[in-house]
């Protein structure tokens, strides 16, 4: 995210259009093909895993991670919706040949749309992602005023369990 925006980005704005469509068409367009939508749609499914959750948890969690989770989804909604904008902009790279003014226009298009507002959208799912952490673990758990991190002897007992279960097979 920060890579991309503050490093990558104007740097290939100082080499130029043609070398940031080289590069793309090897990186983004080659390996990026595959690994990016991976990437993507397993990171939706997380945070809207975690927003569907969140609508079945205890209320007090709920009431407490309401304003993170929502803006998690939100931001993850921003994320899909500059993908769609900026993911064929990207693919278009393949067939523009060395044209510098359809490249030029890619790369300025790209920029905007698959770089600084999709990583906006991203860098605000992730901190709505850990506030929503942050909130869970401060809320009240299964109905008693403690933390939901397991005590002492609940890991004990765990780890005890654990071992009897891998070691009778």
């Amino acid at each position: 995210m920060l890579d991309r925006a503050l490093i990558a980005t104007p740097a290939w704005n100082d080499l130029g259009v043609q070398a940031w469509a080289a590069y793309s068409r090897h990186a983004d367009l080659g390996t990026g093909n595959i690994v990016y939508p991976i990437e993507g749609i397993l990171t939706w499914i997380v945070i809207f895993a975690m927003a569907a959750s969140y609508l079945r948890s205890d209320r007090t969690v709920a009431r407490k991670a309401a304003r993170p989770v929502s803006l998690a989804a939100v931001g993850a909604l921003g994320w899909i919706g500059t993908t769609i904008i900026a993911a064929p902009v990207m693919q278009s790279v393949r067939h523009l040949g060395s044209d510098p003014v359809a490249l030029h226009h890619a790369f300025n298009v790209f920029t905007l749309w698959g770089v600084y507002v999709r990583d906006a959208f991203t860098g605000l799912t992730f901190l709505a992602c850990i506030w929503t952490v942050i909130e869970v673990f401060r809320a009240p758990h299964a109905g008693n005023a403690t933390s939901p991190v397991a005590s002492a002897s609940e890991l004990v007992s765990a780890s005890r369990w654990l071992r009897r279960v891998t070691s009778s097979g």
